[in-house]
Protein backbone atom coordinates (compact mmCIF):
# COMPACT_ATOMS: atom_id res chain seq x y z
CA UNK A 1 0.00 0.00 0.00
CA UNK A 2 1.08 3.23 -0.72
CA UNK A 3 2.38 5.34 2.29
CA UNK A 4 -0.08 7.84 1.17
CA UNK A 5 -2.92 5.67 1.06
CA UNK A 6 -5.35 5.79 4.22
CA UNK A 7 -5.00 2.38 6.13
CA UNK A 8 -7.80 -0.10 4.84
CA UNK A 9 -10.00 -1.14 7.89
CA UNK A 10 -11.02 -4.39 6.08
CA UNK A 11 -8.05 -5.59 5.18
CA UNK A 12 -6.81 -9.31 6.23
CA UNK A 13 -5.22 -9.29 9.93
CA UNK A 14 -2.40 -11.80 11.82
CA UNK A 15 -4.27 -14.95 12.29
CA UNK A 16 -6.92 -15.19 14.79
CA UNK A 17 -4.65 -17.31 17.01
CA UNK A 18 -1.68 -14.46 16.98
CA UNK A 19 -4.33 -11.79 17.70
CA UNK A 20 -5.00 -10.54 21.07
CA UNK A 21 -7.49 -9.86 22.91
CA UNK A 22 -9.98 -6.88 22.18
CA UNK A 23 -9.52 -4.57 24.75
CA UNK A 24 -12.69 -2.91 24.61
CA UNK A 25 -11.74 0.65 24.09
CA UNK A 26 -9.92 1.86 20.60
CA UNK A 27 -8.31 5.10 22.06
CA UNK A 28 -6.78 5.16 25.31
CA UNK A 29 -4.57 8.46 26.61
CA UNK A 30 -1.55 7.96 28.51
CA UNK A 31 -1.57 10.29 31.48
CA UNK A 32 0.54 11.12 34.55
CA UNK A 33 0.31 14.62 36.07
CA UNK A 34 4.10 14.05 36.60
CA UNK A 35 6.90 14.08 34.00
CA UNK A 36 9.42 11.51 33.50
CA UNK A 37 7.02 8.36 34.33
CA UNK A 38 7.03 7.05 30.86
CA UNK A 39 4.34 8.03 29.19
CA UNK A 40 6.21 8.57 25.69
CA UNK A 41 7.99 5.39 26.21
CA UNK A 42 5.08 3.41 27.30
CA UNK A 43 2.87 5.19 24.04
CA UNK A 44 5.83 4.31 21.91
CA UNK A 45 6.21 -0.21 23.15
CA UNK A 46 2.67 -0.04 23.15
CA UNK A 47 1.94 1.12 19.82
CA UNK A 48 5.08 -1.14 18.43
CA UNK A 49 3.92 -4.03 20.16
CA UNK A 50 0.10 -3.90 18.86
CA UNK A 51 1.17 -2.91 15.38
CA UNK A 52 3.59 -6.44 15.11
CA UNK A 53 0.54 -8.03 16.66
CA UNK A 54 -1.28 -7.67 13.59
CA UNK A 55 -3.47 -4.45 14.54
CA UNK A 56 -3.65 -0.81 12.94
CA UNK A 57 -2.65 1.51 15.71
CA UNK A 58 -2.42 5.53 15.87
CA UNK A 59 0.33 7.23 17.68
CA UNK A 60 -0.77 11.02 18.57
CA UNK A 61 1.71 13.19 20.04
CA UNK A 62 0.15 15.31 21.98
CA UNK A 63 2.90 16.70 23.74
CA UNK A 64 4.73 20.30 22.83
CA UNK A 65 8.16 18.89 23.99
CA UNK A 66 7.64 16.23 21.05
CA UNK A 67 9.43 13.47 22.24
CA UNK A 68 7.21 10.79 20.88
CA UNK A 69 7.86 12.36 17.26
CA UNK A 70 11.47 12.78 17.87
CA UNK A 71 11.58 9.30 18.59
CA UNK A 72 10.11 7.92 15.50
CA UNK A 73 12.40 10.73 13.43
CA UNK A 74 9.94 13.06 12.77
CA UNK A 75 12.02 16.10 13.16
CA UNK A 76 10.75 20.12 12.38
CA UNK A 77 12.54 19.37 8.90
CA UNK A 78 10.21 17.26 8.03
CA UNK A 79 7.23 18.15 5.58
CA UNK A 80 3.75 17.28 6.82
CA UNK A 81 1.03 18.97 8.60
CA UNK A 82 0.61 18.04 12.61
CA UNK A 83 -1.42 17.80 15.74
CA UNK A 84 -1.10 22.02 15.66
CA UNK A 85 -2.15 22.27 12.21
CA UNK A 86 -5.12 19.76 12.69
CA UNK A 87 -6.07 21.60 16.28
CA UNK A 88 -5.88 25.35 13.85
CA UNK A 89 -7.95 23.34 10.81
CA UNK A 90 -9.82 20.41 12.29
CA UNK A 91 -11.69 20.12 8.97
CA UNK A 92 -8.25 19.07 7.20
CA UNK A 93 -9.08 15.57 9.55
CA UNK A 94 -11.21 14.65 7.11
CA UNK A 95 -8.46 14.57 4.04
CA UNK A 96 -5.58 13.71 6.76
CA UNK A 97 -3.96 10.35 6.09
CA UNK A 98 -1.35 10.15 9.09
CA UNK A 99 1.76 8.92 7.82
CA UNK A 100 4.26 5.95 8.74
CA UNK A 101 5.30 6.22 12.17
CA UNK A 102 8.49 4.51 11.12
CA UNK A 103 11.05 6.85 8.88
CA UNK A 104 11.55 5.10 5.42
CA UNK A 105 15.04 4.96 6.29
CA UNK A 106 14.94 3.01 9.06
CA UNK A 107 13.76 -1.17 9.20
CA UNK A 108 12.50 -0.87 6.26
CA UNK A 109 12.12 -4.81 6.45
CA UNK A 110 9.44 -4.76 9.39
CA UNK A 111 6.25 -6.51 8.07
CA UNK A 112 4.31 -4.12 11.17
CA UNK A 113 5.91 -1.00 9.95
CA UNK A 114 2.38 -0.04 7.57
CA UNK A 115 0.55 -0.62 10.84
CA UNK A 116 1.60 1.87 12.88
CA UNK A 117 0.75 5.52 12.06
CA UNK A 118 1.68 9.01 13.46
CA UNK A 119 -0.14 12.04 14.11
CA UNK A 120 3.50 13.83 14.90
CA UNK A 121 4.02 17.71 16.80
CA UNK A 122 6.25 20.44 17.28
CA UNK A 123 7.20 22.69 19.74
CA UNK A 124 4.49 25.05 18.27
CA UNK A 125 1.62 23.08 19.74
CA UNK A 126 2.17 24.69 23.10
CA UNK A 127 1.17 28.02 21.88
CA UNK A 128 -1.90 26.61 19.74
CA UNK A 129 -2.72 24.81 22.38
CA UNK A 130 -2.48 27.86 24.93
CA UNK A 131 -4.70 29.87 21.80
CA UNK A 132 -7.70 27.21 21.32
CA UNK A 133 -9.83 28.79 24.33
CA UNK A 134 -9.78 31.73 22.94
CA UNK A 135 -9.59 31.28 19.19
CA UNK A 136 -11.92 28.14 19.12
CA UNK A 137 -14.48 29.54 21.67
CA UNK A 138 -16.67 27.09 23.12
CA UNK A 139 -16.35 23.91 22.92
CA UNK A 140 -12.66 23.87 22.15
CA UNK A 141 -11.77 20.54 24.82
CA UNK A 142 -13.65 18.10 22.19
CA UNK A 143 -11.29 19.59 19.40
CA UNK A 144 -8.85 16.49 19.41
CA UNK A 145 -11.79 14.33 19.60
CA UNK A 146 -13.40 16.11 16.82
CA UNK A 147 -10.37 15.54 14.50
CA UNK A 148 -10.10 11.90 15.56
CA UNK A 149 -13.00 10.90 14.84
CA UNK A 150 -12.58 10.97 11.17
CA UNK A 151 -9.32 8.83 11.46
CA UNK A 152 -10.57 6.21 14.08
CA UNK A 153 -12.36 3.34 11.75
CA UNK A 154 -9.02 3.11 9.72
CA UNK A 155 -7.47 1.97 13.47
CA UNK A 156 -8.16 -0.52 15.95
CA UNK A 157 -6.39 1.81 18.72
CA UNK A 158 -5.39 5.46 18.90
CA UNK A 159 -3.18 5.95 21.86
CA UNK A 160 -2.27 9.40 23.03
CA UNK A 161 0.85 10.64 24.76
CA UNK A 162 0.11 13.60 26.72
CA UNK A 163 2.47 16.24 28.35
CA UNK A 164 2.62 16.23 31.93
CA UNK A 165 -0.03 18.52 33.89
CA UNK A 166 -3.02 19.12 33.50
CA UNK A 167 -3.69 21.70 31.10
CA UNK A 168 -5.78 22.08 27.63
CA UNK A 169 -3.66 19.12 25.77
CA UNK A 170 -4.13 16.66 28.46
CA UNK A 171 -7.81 17.66 28.89
CA UNK A 172 -8.69 17.53 25.18
CA UNK A 173 -7.32 13.86 25.35
CA UNK A 174 -8.96 12.47 28.14
CA UNK A 175 -12.08 13.31 26.27
CA UNK A 176 -11.25 12.13 22.91
CA UNK A 177 -10.09 8.66 24.96
CA UNK A 178 -12.47 5.91 25.93
CA UNK A 179 -9.71 5.07 28.39
CA UNK A 180 -6.82 6.27 30.50
CA UNK A 181 -3.35 4.38 30.71
CA UNK A 182 -1.61 5.74 33.82
CA UNK A 183 2.05 5.08 34.39
CA UNK A 184 3.42 5.21 37.10
CA UNK A 185 7.19 4.16 38.30
CA UNK A 186 7.01 2.25 41.93
CA UNK A 187 7.83 5.93 43.81
CA UNK A 188 5.71 7.55 46.03
CA UNK A 189 5.79 11.01 43.49
CA UNK A 190 4.70 8.93 40.45
CA UNK A 191 1.90 7.63 42.54
CA UNK A 192 0.84 10.75 43.81
CA UNK A 193 1.19 11.95 40.28
CA UNK A 194 -1.37 9.65 39.37
CA UNK A 195 -3.99 10.16 41.97
CA UNK A 196 -3.98 14.03 41.17
CA UNK A 197 -5.53 12.65 37.72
Amino acid sequence: MPSHARPDPTAQQAEPHLQPPRLGITGASAQNHKGGVTKTTSTANLGAMLAEAGRRVLIVDCDPQANLSEAFGWTDELPGERLEDLLTHPEAATRYIPPQALQPDVAHDLSWRERLRIIPCTDALADVAADLPTGAGEGYETRLRQILEPLRPGFDFVLLDTPPGLGNLSGMAVLAADGLLIPALAADLDVRGAGKL
